[in-house]
């Protein structure tokens, strides 16, 4: 990006005002140049440190620039900072419809100091998840690492960081998909095409340059001493598509870049299987859909099958558990009086990918749970050798849970009532009798003590009645949650290996991935930055939740044995050869101290094909 900062920062944050705070509005917008003269005319003085600014001072009017969203999002991030730092009488996110007022300020672009003491709750809630965005991505953040960090110290995964921002997103989808231990085992074993070259001596073929690129730069992420690897052939030879950074326009480019990148490898390992495989189901499951009725003698009807890799997943639907597995049941399994239809699973796969996509409402996001996926989960009930099972497990699970509805309502009408608290209103009515409803006589003050007793008896019979109730919810919520742990449908175990998130800001620091490296160990790359982290984090990210995003795709894949995931990969030795010169010029720049951080690799055996990679 060219020109002046200020210039670029005050035109951003003119159009965010002009659009009402709304971000992918606002950026469609700049870059079509619209620069929002129509919203301000007039700026007041800024004070900062003390220091009134002259008329002189102020910042100019805006050139014919415009900010360039594809680039790094240090200027977006500091024009959101200060769009959220004028005050706000209005209870929503976004300016005020009200005139400029001379009495308001600019506040120093490097401070953040939200006025929330004016806003309403969903609004605050807004303000502090942008500016815990900012915070954990902090716009002063060189694009360029200081050379001792360069290095891959110790078992640190190896950042892949797309030249072109507009691609980041391909990027960590690859670099997820190389943390899938049965793709890294596939991928490094699969034989290479045979490469024709043309007169420039490039590749000529589109479909042997990407599979080319594909092992090369699996061999780097896996082998390589540097910490970070900036792509500029890599995404374009496998079709990645440039997309501007919203929610939707990444998840859906994301899903669809995985897809076409399982193809890619499927369709090759499948041309060089041995005549008697099977076809490669290393990304797609064979599915279909079986209508299941069980009082007539032919009880399965089912659909022709096809393939799938990535699953679709709506969050935030009304009456639609909140977690993985609940919102599967509810979406792949629908019921009538008679008769039941379930999308189930023919052949499984080693890879399963989950696409989150966020309905909730806007007016909701004020107060809403994390989406729940689980770090383990079993397939088998989604399987059609386990429909009749499984289907009784889930009839099972929908009277539990109608059970449980029963027993809340019943404490509901004992507790409320007129919307008053019953027990409360009770307390208080014996408080008075004891306390406070004496009397000198003697027919009185019998009836007084009859009514006490009349009470405690009444209150101490609710309070049982009411311990009762929870202890028979606590126990079939306990049931619901073990009903289908059972051996018959504990075959199919799959792990989760990596997860992408999105911030729900614009910016290629705004969306990264939590990767697991072989010895178990969680990582968060952002950009080319990566950061051990806890395994609670990956699973309870709270970033985006108000702004309708945060984990955007799941990767799953078959549970294998830890010794095997630590593998040493049988690389083609061609760029074996070429990461270890490469790592080799690298070192030799490097002064002994810090050469001691890298990486070293204990030979491990590694297998000599690929028929035994289907794991149980």
């Amino acid at each position: 990006m060219g020109g002046n900062l200020e210039e670029d920062m005050e035109i951003a944050r003119k159009v965010l005002r002009k659009h009402n705070g709304n971000i992918e509005k606002a950026a469609d917008a700049i870059l079509q140049g619209d620069k929002g003269e129509d919203l301000w005319q007039s700026f007041s003085a800024q004070n900062t440190g003390g220091r009134t600014n002259s008329p002189a001072q102020i910042p100019p009017a805006p050139s014919s620039r415009v900010i360039d969203l594809t680039a790094d999002d240090d200027e977006m991030s500091r024009a959101l900072q200060l769009s959220m730092e004028t005050p706000q009488n209005q209870v929503r996110f976004g300016p005020s419809d009200r005139a400029p007022d001379p009495a308001w300020q600019m506040v120093s672009s490097n401070s953040l100091q939200l006025n929330v003491e004016s806003a309403g709750q969903e609004d605050q809630h807004l303000k502090e998840a942008i500016q815990a965005s900012l915070k954990d991505f902090p716009p002063e953040e060189p694009d360029v690492l200081p050379f001792e960090d360069t290095i891959r110290e110790g078992g640190r995964p190896v950042a892949l960081r797309a030249e072109a921002p507009e691609l980041a997103y391909a990027a960590l989808a690859f670099h997820a998909l190389f943390h899938v231990p049965q793709v890294r085992e596939h991928v490094a074993m699969m034989p290479l095409p045979s490469v024709e070259l043309d007169a420039a001596n490039e590749v000529n073929d589109s479909y042997t340059r990407a599979l080319v690129n594909i092992v090369e730069y699996f061999s780097n992420l896996d082998l390589a001493q540097l910490s970070a690897i900036v792509d500029k052939d890599l995404l374009t030879s496998l079709q990645a598509q440039p997309i501007d950074r919203s929610m939707a326009r990444v998840t859906d480019a994301t899903a669809e870049f995985l897809r076409s990148l399982a193809g890619l490898i499927s369709r090759h390992l499948n041309d060089h299987k041995e005549e008697n495989e099977t076809v490669s189901r290393l990304f797609y499951f064979r599915h279909t859909t079986v209508e299941y009725r069980p009082n007539i003698p032919r009880k399965f009807k089912r659909t022709s099958p096809d393939d799938g890799f990535v699953v679709l997943v709506d969050v935030g639907v009304e009456n639609i558990p909140n977690d993985l597995i609940g919102t599967l049941s509810a979406n792949l399994s629908r019921y009538s009086d008679s008769a039941s239809s379930h999308d189930v699973i023919i052949e499984p796969s080693d890879v399963l990918a989950f696409q989150l996509v966020y309905r909730r409402q806007s007016s909701s996001r004020s107060n809403v749970d994390p989406f729940i996926y689980p770090k383990t989960l079993f397939l088998d009930r989604f399987l059609l050798s386990n429909v009749e099972l499984a289907n009784q497990k889930r009839r099972q699970e929908k009277d539990m849970n109608a059970e449980i509805v029963n027993l809340t309502t019943q404490k509901e009408t004992l507790t409320r009532y007129n919307n008053r608290d019953t027990l409360a209103d009770l307390r208080t009515t014996l408080y008075y009798y004891e306390h406070v409803a004496s009397s000198a006589d003697p027919e009185r003050e019998r009836q007084i003590g009859e009514t006490i007793t009349k009470l405690r008896s009444a209150l101490a019979a609710i309070t049982d009645q009411l311990n009762a109730i929870d202890r028979c919810i606590e126990q079939l919520r306990s049931e619901v949650t073990i009903l289908f742990d059972c051996p018959e449908l504990q075959h199919y175990r799959y792990d989760l290996r990596a997860v992408l998130v999105h911030t729900g800001l614009p910016g290629r620091k705004q969306i990264y991935s939590y990767v697991q490296d072989v010895d178990g160990i969680w990582w968060k790359t952002v950009d080319f930055t990566v950061t051990e982290v806890t395994e609670e984090m990956v699973l309870t990210d709270p970033n985006g939740l108000h702004l309708g995003a945060g984990p955007y795709l799941l990767l799953y894949s078959r549970s294998m044995p830890q010794e095997r995931i630590k593998w040493l990969m049988p690389w083609p030795s061609e760029f074996l050869e070429s990461v270890e010169q490469s790592n080799k010029t690298f070192l030799d720049m490097v002064p002994p101290e810090l050469a001691a951080k890298v990486k070293t690799s204990p030979p491990i055996s590694a297998p000599e094909s690929t028929e035994s990679l289907n794991t149980s």
